[in-house]
This record gives structure tokens, C-alpha cells and sequence, in this order.
């Protein structure tokens, strides 16, 4: 029996995507035809197809490890100025807060973290939206 992983991401356009052992194997429709945010993603997206999807998470794959025991979880770079990670790494570093309680990829699941670099790397640019973590065995 080999040991998998499988990631169920709600992502840009609101598409369903899964992507198992760190490989997108399935994209969903859409359901967000526009969006002045994904178009400012380092891998854009602008039409909403599913291939234009994948390769937005392909992308983030490829960059920063999503989906996998690989993710970068760190950042310095705020990617809105308007964002809960931002708003949260903010609050932190002004010590308006301690801690922020957060969910993460990667197989991190619920993190405190107590580091405005890991609430940003966790949850800006790097985030994949809505998102749900399996492990399975074959």
C-alpha cells in the first residue's frame, strides 16, 4: 500500500480543483466569470477556463510548493493592502495582537502563528482559497 495526499481547493472563479501527491488531476468549472484580483496573480487569470485555471495552480506549485510538504510558508511581500493576512501580520508586528489562529496547506493544517512573516506566507498570494486536506491509502 503506498501513502497518498489530496487537496480539495476551491481557487480562482470559484473552480473546484484537486490536486493529489503535489499534480493537479482535476478542474472544475468556474462558477466567477471576472476578477480584477486573479488578474494580478503572478500566473493570471483572466478568461476562467480550466486551463487557464490549472495553470494558475500549476503555477503556485511549481513557486511555492502548494499542495505539498514542500510549501514556502514565509512572505515579506503583502499582495493587497486590504487582506486578512495583511490586516493580521499588521496587527502582530504593532502588537495589537499576539497570535493569529489560521488554516494552511501543505499538510500544516490549523497553525498559531506568532510570525507576521508566516501569517503572510500562509495566507497571502500563496493561499489557495476554500480548501480541504485527505490523506489515503492505496
Amino acid at each position: 500500500m503506498t501513502q497518498g495526499d489530496e487537496h480539495i481547493i476551491e481557487a480562482a472563479g470559484r473552480a473546484r480543483v484537486v490536486v493529489r501527491n503535489g499534480q493537479v488531476v482535476s478542474v472544475g468549472p468556474a462558477r466567477i466569470t471576472s476578477c480584477p484580483l486573479a488578474a494580478r496573480f503572478s500566473e493570471p487569470v483572466r478568461t476562467f477556463s480550466e486551463e487557464e485555471i490549472q495553470r494558475n495552480i500549476e503555477g503556485r506549485i511549481a513557486t511555492f510548493g502548494m499542495c505539498t510538504p514542500e510549501r514556502v510558508v514565509v512572505s515579506d511581500d503583502d499582495f493587497v493592502l486590504f487582506g486578512a493576512s495583511e490586516l493580521l501580520s499588521s496587527a502582530l508586528r504593532c502588537g495589537i495582537i499576539g497570535a493569529a489562529v489560521i488554516a494552511c496547506d501543505g499538510g500544516a493544517g490549523t497553525v498559531i502563528a506568532t510570525s507576521p512573516r508566516l501569517i503572510q506566507g500562509i495566507g497571502g498570494e500563496r493561499c489557495p482559497g476554500w480548501y480541504r486536506r485527505r490523506r489515503f491509502l492505496r
